[in-house]
């Protein structure tokens, strides 16, 4: 199995990693969830930038 290295978190290889989404649509959940987060017991964190209200905003 190939594996690829996120900051110094490896995935692909030893224990399993806990990856936590981030798919809240306003920069105001996205803060609250964040917070809540840093505070867990996570290795590694997605932004889902797909699910952002202004994500297709060029402005």
């Amino acid at each position: 199995m190939e594996t690829i290295t996120v900051r110094n978190q490896t995935i692909g290889s030893g224990k399993p990693k806990v990856i936590v989404p981030i798919v809240q649509a306003s920069p105001e959940g996205i803060e609250a969830v964040a917070k809540t987060i840093k505070e867990s017991p996570v290795d590694l964190v997605e932004w889902r930038v797909d699910w952002f209200e202004a994500f297709a905003d060029l402005e």
